[in-house]
């Protein structure tokens, strides 16, 4: 898992109804939690990253699945590698034993930016992989959506799941 640093903030759950129906979840129960929300839509996203999981690539490992908050939206700039995104799939890579390469993890991040505005931030699933020398290959995919995460004043962005499991040539 990711190392997660904690804040604490003020959303409404009721602004994460358009990232819960983007998502097949539907309407927000009454009663239901930001904390549950966010859980709902994690789990959603875990799950379509690993039904749509391209059957060219290695294995899906469920074990090797991280979701984690790019924020703010205004960091994901097409191209670019927010730090949010390299240290979480750092500490994802370094936890899986996985090999930690920083111009792969680097290449990924741009990628992902780059993806997530292509779809205009909205709701999505897309997959890579990046060769690693040449007996290794690094198969990954992001599921993601976007939605408020700060309230006064809202500040939108990214829900994402990951995954990356390591192929042998």
């Amino acid at each position: 898992m990711a190392k997660i640093s904690v804040t604490n903030i003020t959303v409404n759950v009721n602004e994460y109804a358009a990232a819960y129906k983007a998502n097949g979840l539907g309407d927000i129960p009454a009663g239901t939690t930001v904390s549950d929300v966010v859980g709902n839509i994690d789990k959603k996203l875990k799950k379509d990253l690993a039904a749509s999981w391209p059957s060219a690539f290695e294995p899906y490992a469920s074990y090797q699945t991280d979701n984690a908050i790019m924020a703010p939206w205004k960091n994901n700039v097409g191209g670019q590698a927010p730090k949010c995104v390299t240290d979480a799939i750092t500490q994802d890579f370094s936890s899986w034993e996985l090999p930690v390469d920083k111009a792969t993890i680097t290449g990924m991040a741009k990628q992902i930016t780059q993806e997530i505005a292509n779809n205009g931030g909205l709701t999505g699933t897309f997959y890579g992989k990046h060769q690693l020398g040449g007996a290794e290959t690094i198969y990954w995919g992001v599921a993601f959506t976007t939605a408020p995460v700060i309230n006064n004043p809202e500040e939108m962005g990214v829900i994402y799941a990951f995954s990356a499991v390591l192929g042998l040539n």
